[in-house]
């Protein structure tokens, strides 16, 4: 062997097995630390991806019943406000009522003072209706359907209130014993021509006024004519007519 082959064999060295096993120190503590914490960490990352996106997902699902739960405390809010505008009308309605029927009893008291102190006239008043009881000696001449002229003035001044008050209305009954003579056409005419006293001279409105005539027994000495006044229909608003729909118009 030569001298060049010598020099050359010297330069190329032969690799050691401490290299390789270094190598494969350094490859196994990779994986090692791969394993033992980047794979957990990827997996934990996952885990907690999938947490968020539920989290997330329960978030607008809370977000959106929330705002439903908004729409429907709204809707009932404007509901309760409907109803309470619309029970506060009834009730606005019923002390106006109230203070007309006082104003109407008031005025027939007054106007009918002495035909009530000379007992030719009563008057009885209930929570709603008043009624006015003449006598047939104070109302009609005997026998006959004609009024006496005096009465038929102090009635409309009596009736001066229901005339201008457009929530009351008026029945006009006159009765008649049953042992008169016609009695029954007595009792219509009489009943008729009371009512055209309302509807005419003291000017009460003729839908306002409804009248019946009536027999009664032989003998009876009561009222033969009765006025009885009372509100067309009752100032408190039906349920029927509470609003339905929050968003309608008010009543």
């Amino acid at each position: 062997m030569s001298a060049f082959d010598l020099d050359e064999a010297a330069l190329v060295k032969k690799p050691k097995p401490l290299g390789w096993f270094a190598a494969g120190l350094v490859a196994i503590v990779a994986l090692g630390f791969a394993a033992a914490y980047y794979l957990p960490l990827n997996e934990a990352h996952s885990a907690l991806l999938e947490k968020h996106e539920a989290l997330a997902k329960k978030s607008n699902e809370l977000d959106q019943a929330l705002r439903a739960r908004g729409k429907d405390l709204t809707t009932a809010t404007q509901r309760k406000d409907e109803l309470e505008r619309f029970l506060k009308q009834g009730q606005d309605a019923e002390a106006k009522l109230k203070s007309q029927f006082e104003i109407v009893k008031a005025t027939a008291e007054r106007q009918l003072a002495a035909y009530v102190k000379a007992k030719l006239a009563h008057i009885e008043s209930a929570a709603s209706e008043l009624t006015i009881g003449f006598s047939e000696r104070a109302a009609f001449a005997p026998h006959t359907e004609r009024m006496i002229p005096q009465v038929q003035s102090q009635i409309c001044k009596a009736m001066e209130s229901v005339g201008q008050g457009k929530d009351f209305k008026t029945i006009v009954e006159t009765r008649v014993p049953e042992d008169e003579k016609d009695a029954w056409a007595l009792a219509a005419k009489r009943v008729a021509v009371a009512a055209d006293l309302l509807t005419t001279r003291c000017k009460v409105e003729r839908e306002r006024v409804s009248a019946q005539a009536v027999l009664v027994a032989a003998g009876t000495t009561g009222d033969a004519l009765v006025l009885r006044v009372a509100p067309k229909a009752s100032p408190l608003l039906a349920a029927s007519q509470a609003p339905h729909d929050a968003s309608g118009p008010a009543p």
